[in-house]
C-alpha cells in the first residue's frame, strides 16, 4: 500500500465488505490531517493480516496499532472541526486511543434498549456528493403518499439523546449504564482499570515479564479480524465527524461523556451545555 493516489482497496488483502471498501477508496481524496492516521490504520490492519500465519504476535501488535491510529483519526478530526473539551484529548496517549471502542461499546448498550422505539436507520455513502459523504437515512413515511420513503439528516448526528427520570424530568444521557456495565462483566473496579488494562496489551505482546514471555496460539485470525472490526467501527465515526464542518449535537454530547469516562472533566459539566 504506497501511493496514497491509488486505490487502497487495490491493495488491500483481507476481505472486505462494500461499505467498507467504500470507505476505505474515500479516505485518500479526503482534507485534512486526519486522513493519514486512517489510511495508517489500513495499512497496519493489511499488514495484520499477511502476518497471522507467520508472525502472530506482531500481527496482534499491528491489529493494536490500527486500531489505535483509527482512534487517532477521530482525535484530530474532533480538534479540525473545534469540539468543546477535544484539545484535552492526547492522541499519543494509549489509555486514551484504548478508551474509544469500550466507550462506543457503551453507547452502543444504552442505545439498543431503545432501539424498537426507533426508526429504521441505514448506514449510506452518498455518492452525489463530491467527495462522497457518508450519513445516515432513515425509513419514515412520506408525507403526501404515506408510503415508506428514506428521509436524510444533514448533518447526520445533530440531535441529542436524552433520559427521562421516573418524575418525568430529562436530562442529557451520559451513558453511565453501558460503561457501567462493561466494567461489570470484566469484574474490575471501574471502567478505566478495564481501559487501562487493554491499553497494556501492547506492552504484553511486545516484552518478556518476569515469568516469560508472550506467544500466542489459537486462532490469531479470528483476532485479526477483531481488530478489523473495531477499525473500520472507528473510521466510520471518523467520516461521520470529519466530513462535516458544522458541530453535531450527538458528538459534543458524546465526546462529553467519553472525557467524563476519562475523570477529564468535573462531574458538573453538563453534557448538553455545549453548542
Amino acid at each position: 500500500m504506497g501511493d496514497a493516489t491509488t486505490q487502497i482497496s487495490d491493495s488491500i488483502d483481507f476481505p472486505l465488505a462494500e461499505i467498507d471498501r467504500a470507505i476505505a477508496d474515500l479516505i485518500p481524496g479526503i482534507s485534512g490531517p486526519a486522513k493519514w492516521r486512517a489510511f495508517n490504520a489500513i495499512r497496519h490492519l493489511n499488514w495484520a493480516w499477511k502476518l497471522r500465519t507467520i508472525d502472530p504476535e506482531m500481527a496482534v501488535f499491528r491489529g493494536i496499532t490500527a486500531e489505535e491510529e483509527a482512534a487517532t483519526a477521530i482525535f484530530v478530526a474532533l480538534r479540525r472541526r473545534s469540539y468543546d473539551g477535544s484539545e484535552k484529548l492526547r492522541p499519543r496517549d494509549h489509555v486514551h486511543k484504548n478508551a474509544v471502542i469500550p466507550f462506543f461499546d457503551a453507547i452502543t448498550r444504552v442505545l439498543t434498549k431503545f432501539a424498537y422505539y426507533l426508526p429504521e436507520a441505514q448506514l449510506f455513502l452518498n455518492t452525489d456528493e463530491k467527495p462522497p459523504l457518508l450519513t445516515f437515512r432513515f425509513r419514515r413515511p412520506h408525507p403526501e403518499t404515506g408510503e415508506p420513503a428514506w428521509a436524510y439528516s444533514d448533518p447526520p448526528l445533530n440531535f441529542s439523546a436524552t433520559q427521562i427520570a421516573p418524575d418525568g424530568a430529562r436530562r442529557a444521557e451520559d451513558f453511565a449504564a453501558g460503561v457501567n456495565e462493561i466494567a461489570s462483566g470484566a469484574k474490575v473496579k471501574d471502567i478505566l482499570a478495564y481501559i487501562r488494562d487493554r491499553a497494556n496489551q501492547r506492552n504484553r505482546v511486545l516484552y518478556a515479564g518476569d515469568g516469560g514471555y508472550l506467544a500466542l496460539s489459537g486462532d490469531v485470525e479470528k483476532e485479526i479480524q477483531r481488530y478489523k472490526r473495531n477499525v473500520f467501527t472507528l473510521l466510520r465515526i471518523y467520516l461521520l465527524i470529519d466530513l462535516y464542518s458544522a458541530k453535531q449535537l450527538f458528538i459534543q454530547q458524546a465526546l462529553t461523556a467519553f472525557l467524563r469516562t476519562l475523570r477529564l472533566l468535573p462531574d458538573d459539566v453538563d453534557a448538553e451545555s455545549s453548542p
